[in-house]
């Protein structure tokens, strides 16, 4: 792949980066919602909660629990506050993880790296005449798995800026998709005036991302594209509306398994309930917490959302309605987790592009997305994650097809 080719992919900015021009700046807002890392401390959380006020109790009526033939009284009561400042730790790591973001504000003279609302990190700031390169380097995580003693290889990517004294600084780390790395290289370096150089150690698109441009538009006159999913469109007053079901999944066998899970978790809840009655008030929930956890809250939740997966491929649609000025994507009636609108000067066509992704096992595996562009060439990332490149075909052509009549109805 060419580097014209590198840049103009990374140009697809994704929706997770805002970009806006505020009293002669540039902002640029990287929005990184990290829910895994979340759940776990506030599960930790919870977890120290629980612990602080059963025992709390405990101690506050003169009671005593044994651990190893030792009785620990209320003498020991101080270190309670211990499990307290850590769950308020936890507590605000998760937080801070799912509502912070990361603004690079830029004027004539600096680059100020700002992290907010909660203050996680501390701010950075540079002269731009100090740097001289933005690059994206990757690092390999290796985890050896304890079932087949195979090693498993998690990819990470850090936005790194060289500066002309020859020292690097890290700018962002720990990104776990390649193209908001590079989008925000790209973008960095057209807002700082930078010429694109290579670097030794880099990661660009030659070795991972975009491997196929502009899927969709070689369509000759009279040809369409070869495509029986569930996809439908319709004409509508202010634009082209596209609707997309889900029945194509196995969503009966989702229930079934579903099911299988929410009935161990109520049985398993049942006896463990009980088991709490015996003991002496909330101290019975601190014994029996790991097999709670275990047996009860992971399938319980791993039940509630394969149901919930079943109820969305039998009742949910997605739709995009597309005009010459706005794109939106939503989905419903059941609350999916995007939705999705864009504005354009004027629309002027669509198409998909073709990734390649590395899992954690070590294999390939493609992805496709629909980007949109307009006539100031500015091109947004409409959807990504599609897995059918015939899906993704038919979508570009029947988008742009509307769009050519309406150009040529002069609308």
């Amino acid at each position: 792949m060419s580097d014209e080719v590198k840049l103009e992919a990374a140009a697809v900015r994704p929706r997770s980066i805002q970009v806006k021009e505020e009293n002669n700046r540039i902002v640029l807002i990287y929005k990184r919602l990290n829910a895994k890392a979340s759940l776990v401390y506030l599960f930790g959380t919870l977890i120290f909660l629980s612990i602080f006020f059963s025992l709390k109790s405990v101690f506050a009526n003169g009671g005593t629990i044994t651990v190893n033939d030792t009785q620990i009284g209320v003498e020991y009561a101080g270190w309670l506050y211990v499990a307290l400042g850590l769950s308020f730790i936890t507590g605000y790591v998760g937080i801070a993880n799912l509502i912070n973001r990361c603004c690079f504000v830029i004027d004539d003279r600096e680059v100020k790296i700002n992290y907010g609302p909660l203050p996680i990190k501390r701010s950075h700031t540079f002269l731009r005449a100090d740097i001289d390169q933005i690059y994206v380097k990757r690092i390999k995580h290796e985890r050896h798995s304890k079932h087949d003693h195979m090693k498993r290889h998690i990819f990470t990517f850090k936005v790194i800026a060289k500066c002309k004294n020859g020292k690097h600084y890290r700018l962002l780390s720990n990104l776990t998709n390649f193209n908001h790395a590079a989008y925000m290289e790209y973008a960095l370096e057209k807002h700082l005036n930078i010429q694109d150089k290579f670097i030794t150690g880099q990661f660009s698109y030659k070795h991972e991302g975009l491997i196929e441009d502009h899927i969709g538009l070689d369509f000759k006159e009279g040809e369409e594209p070869d495509y029986e999913g569930e996809l439908a469109f319709k004409e509508i007053k202010n634009g082209l509306l596209i609707t997309q079901t889900f029945r194509d999944k196995p969503y009966f066998l989702i229930l079934f398994v579903s099911l299988f899970f929410l009935g161990i978790a109520i049985g398993f809840g049942w006896n463990t309930f009980n088991d709490i009655s015996h003991h002496q008030g909330l101290l019975g929930f601190v014994f029996i917490l790991a097999p709670l956890f275990f047996f009860v809250i992971l399938p319980g939740l791993f039940g509630i959302t394969l149901f919930y997966v079943a109820l969305l491929s039998l009742f949910n649609t997605a739709t995009y309605e597309i005009s010459r000025r706005h794109a939106v994507l939503k989905a419903g009636p059941l609350p999916m987790g995007f939705k999705y609108s864009a504005r354009f000067s004027d629309l002027q066509r669509v198409y998909g592009r073709m990734y390649r992704m590395h899992t954690n096992r070590g294999n390939e595996e493609f992805k496709y997305s629909l980007c949109a562009e307009d006539k100031n060439e500015h091109v947004i990332e409409l959807h990504s994650q599609y897995t059918d490149i015939n899906e993704v075909a038919c979508l570009v052509y029947e988008i742009n097809r509307f769009l050519d009549k309406q150009r040529l109805n002069g609308t």
